[in-house]
């Protein structure tokens, strides 16, 4: 599938994708998963209108699917355990300084951040959420990071949890915080990595055998499914050296399970080997962490 309605790739710039056995549907548009053919990245196709992602995020999104459906809502938004290790992670590379979080929902992580010492700000889409973020003291622009305009080397970490695969074009925010981070400025990322798992490449492969599509019963929330491999790759582009990547996994008995029942059972029983594999070889996640350093 070479198709117009295909951006360039974000990692290699080709315009050479094929076509995945799904899709979604927005506004009675078949949205496909589509992979480069060059550097393997999955995106989608036709990419939807910036109209159309902003309409995605509803109150129903933040009540609903926020966080993959892990957590409901923003109001109910704690600082978890992947959150103290975030923040561990960027304490013991940078102890102080200037902390930006771009998606910063209701702000529980930066009030951490704060209580370590850092001044923090937050970047947010969400009115609701903003409204929340500022009754716990922590400042934060309402829209996104390009409108924000902060000056060049403003501040020294930046913060982005479940955002990046949200983007139409994650390279260039990265580039953006790059411009906004001081020398030797320090980035993580978290970003969900589900096209890696087992059952995800087991589905694919079978689909793709019987020539048969899957409908994905969700809105096209995710626009890229980054893999470790291809979120370095970005990251380096975008002119960070890359200090530690992270892979890890929600516990089999956390899992949410959507699809047919057939497809249910075959996720849950592929999950707890795909369990045991990460936590023995750090690889194969469906979840993985970058921290980086401005060059």
């Amino acid at each position: 599938m070479n198709s117009p309605a295909c951006n360039p790739c974000q990692i290699c710039g080709k315009s050479i994708f094929r076509k995945l056995p799904y899709y979604y549907l927005l506004n009675g548009t078949k949205i496909h998963g589509v992979r480069c053919a060059s550097c393997g990245l999955v995106t989608v196709s036709p990419m939807p209108t910036r109209e159309e992602i902003s309409a995605l995020y509803n109150e129903e999104y933040f009540q609903g699917d926020y966080n993959c459906g892990h957590r409901q809502s923003y109001e109910e938004e704690s600082f978890s355990e992947m959150h103290r290790t975030v923040l561990e992670r960027f304490v013991s590379l940078k102890p102080t300084g200037r902390f930006l979080e771009v998606g910063a929902a209701g702000g529980k992580f930066l009030l951490k951040a704060k209580e370590k010492g850092y001044e923090v700000m937050g970047v947010e889409v969400s009115p609701e959420a903003c409204r929340i973020a500022e009754k716990i003291g922590v400042p934060h622009f309402c829209g996104e990071l390009k409108d924000a305009r902060l000056p060049d080397g403003s501040f020294d970490l930046a913060y982005l949890g479940d955002v990046l695969e949200h983007l139409p074009e994650p390279y260039e925010a990265l580039c953006e915080l790059n411009r906004i981070l001081a020398p030797g400025g320090v980035i993580g990322l978290a970003c969900p990595a589900n096209i890696g798992l087992l059952s995800s490449v087991v589905g694919l492969k079978v689909y793709s055998l019987l020539g048969k599509e899957r409908f994905a019963p969700i809105p096209p929330y995710h626009l890229y499914e980054f893999t470790a491999h291809h979120l370095k790759m970005l990251i380096e582009k975008a002119g960070f050296e890359v200090l530690v990547v992270v892979a890890d996994i929600i516990p089999p008995w956390r899992i949410m399970l959507r699809g047919s029942m057939l497809e249910k059972i075959m996720k849950a029983a592929f999950h707890w080997p795909n369990y045991l594999i990460t936590k023995l070889t750090g690889k194969m996640g469906d979840r993985v962490m970058v921290f980086a350093r401005k060059r």
